[in-house]
């Protein structure tokens, strides 16, 4: 007969003659507890005791449909306690439900069943981001410790693999987020982290590229005359964009336009146009995200200021300022060759000027002066026919005036005044006084380039770059020409242009229109 029969009879018979207590021999249990709840990719385990000294086998079951399967196996201590680790759903979201079971000498015995959450795991980000800004995901995996990990972006119902790194020795990690670092948008991304067991994912989470507005302003402008903010709308192309002036401490709605499809915009600053102040603005812009503002900024409105009085008795040669300013200027008469490359130049590289063009000129060149206009340059008087002054009436002066203003502004929308340039630079304080009257500042230069005497007279454009330098001086007025010389066709001055403003800037100088250095100085 097998030891452990005899000895299960002889404890019977003990039990029934009462020399052993009836619970001594009451059937093993195991016993299982657990954390309950834990996130994917964290190791966790069951720990417990199995009433039944020596070591015994212990293992882990998961329920899998309606039946068990066995997992992770170990054995007790000496004091039947274990600890065994619950694998199954290492890397998936859900409840697992377990038990624990263990060879003892009354058979198999199980615990009590108990469930195991698995949880998403949770990543870090900013979750709103401005465009062309840098930003992170980050978090701790200890189970990917130095072992990679990267990021996958939703990409039309597919992940797509995007920025890998390797976490550190704890399995912490930071990793750029960078698709559609320019684009507003919302983008939906999760992490990806390499383990001995699979690969981990955690929680979808969703990263708002926002457009950044970036917008600037004169900063300083008379009442009554036309000014505007400009800037771009990062992220954002063709959308509405909008100013709004801070008005009792609440935002309100102004001019509505809409950006360009790279997100440029320009739109007039109205509110106090005709008071002065100082006033608040910013700009709007929608987008699919929501609405992204710009800085505020200030547009101080000052009272008009009588020009033409301040200005009085001067045919200006140079504007009395310390700045780096040059004022570039183009005179018109007879020939209009190199108009249209002048004009190329100067928007090619962002630099103002001011034309002074004659009556004849502008109704024989209609469209190169509107052109002037519509690049943002002012035009100013030189007068009709091109006269000697000194040598007309006063009476001949005006209509001289009148004519030359009514040909320009037809073709432009606005009045040559107070804009004026003596032909062949002739006057007398005479003349000045009679121009004056009539609404006019004269502006004569500080630098005349001589482009307009042409190679043939040794004037090339390194000759016509070499004295602009020698005659530069802060609030310098250079004087070019936009004709070619009537018998070689040389165009200097044109030729001459880019070079100019290349050698002006190597120096520090910027440029300004006449219009604004009459103001400002």
């Amino acid at each position: 007969m097998k030891p452990r029969i005899v000895f299960a009879l002889l404890a019977t018979l003990a039990l029934l003659a009462g020399l052993l207590p009836r619970t001594a021999f009451a059937a093993p249990t195991v016993g299982a507890a657990s954390a309950g709840t834990k996130t994917v990719g964290f190791s966790t385990y069951v720990w417990g005791t199995v009433t039944e000294s020596g070591s015994q086998p212990v293992w882990t079951e998961v329920r899998l449909g309606t039946g068990w399967s066995r997992s992770q196996l170990g054995r007790t201590d000496s004091s039947g306690r274990y600890t065994l680790e619950l694998t199954y759903g290492f890397t998936t979201p859900g409840n697992y439900v377990y038990r624990v079971g263990s060879a003892t000498s009354s058979g198999t015995v199980y615990s009590s069943e108990f469930t195991l959450t698995r949880t998403p795991w949770q990543v870090a980000s900013s979750g709103t981001k401005p465009v062309g800004q840098t930003t992170y995901t980050w978090g701790t995996m200890p189970s990917a410790a130095n072992r990679k990990v990267w990021t996958e972006v939703l990409l039309n119902g597919g992940w797509s693999a995007s920025q890998a790194r390797t976490a550190d020795s704890s399995g912490s990690f930071a990793i750029p987020l960078t698709y559609g670092a320019n684009t507003v948008g919302r983008y939906t991304y999760r992490v990806a982290a390499s383990t001995a067991r699979g690969i981990v994912y955690s929680q979808a989470f969703t990263l708002t590229r926002t457009a950044r507005v970036e917008a600037y302003s004169a900063g300083t402008k008379e009442v009554n005359q036309t000014t505007y903010t400009w800037g771009t709308v990062h992220g954002y192309g063709g959308g509405q964009v909008y100013t709004q002036v801070l008005i009792g401490g609440s935002w309100s709605t102004s001019q509505v336009r809409t950006s360009s499809s790279t997100g440029a915009f320009t739109i007039p600053l109205t509110y106090g146009a005709s008071t002065p102040g100082t006033y608040t603005f910013r700009v709007a812009a929608s987008t699919p995200v929501g609405t992204a503002y710009s800085n505020a900024f200030t547009l101080t409105r000052t009272a008009s200021v009588d020009l033409v009085e301040k200005w009085r008795g001067q045919d200006i040669e140079v504007f009395p300022t310390t700045r780096r300013v040059v004022a570039l200027t183009f005179d018109g008469g007879g020939d209009n060759t190199a108009v249209s490359r002048i004009l190329s130049t100067l928007r090619n590289n962002g630099v103002p000027a001011t034309f002074f063009v004659t009556g004849d000129f502008a109704r024989d060149f209609p469209n190169d002066v509107r052109a002037m206009a519509a690049g943002g340059h002012p035009v100013g008087n030189h007068s009709n026919t091109h006269p000697y002054f000194s040598q007309i009436t006063d009476a001949a002066i005006r209509s001289e005036l009148s004519l030359a203003d009514s040909a320009i502004s037809g073709l432009t929308g606005k009045s040559t005044k107070p804009l004026f340039r003596f032909p062949f630079g002739d006057r007398t304080s005479y003349d000045i006084q009679v121009v004056n009257n009539a609404g006019y500042i004269p502006i004569r230069w500080t630098i005349d380039t001589l482009g307009w005497k042409g190679v043939t007279e040794g004037y090339t454009a390194a000759v016509v770059r070499q004295r602009v330098l020698d005659g530069l001086r802060p609030g310098a007025i250079v004087l070019m020409h936009v004709g070619a010389h009537p018998q070689d066709r040389s165009t200097p001055d044109a030729d001459a242009l880019q070079g100019i403003i290349d050698d002006l800037r190597a120096r520090g100088y910027t440029f300004a229109t006449v219009s604004d250095l009459l103001k400002e100085t």
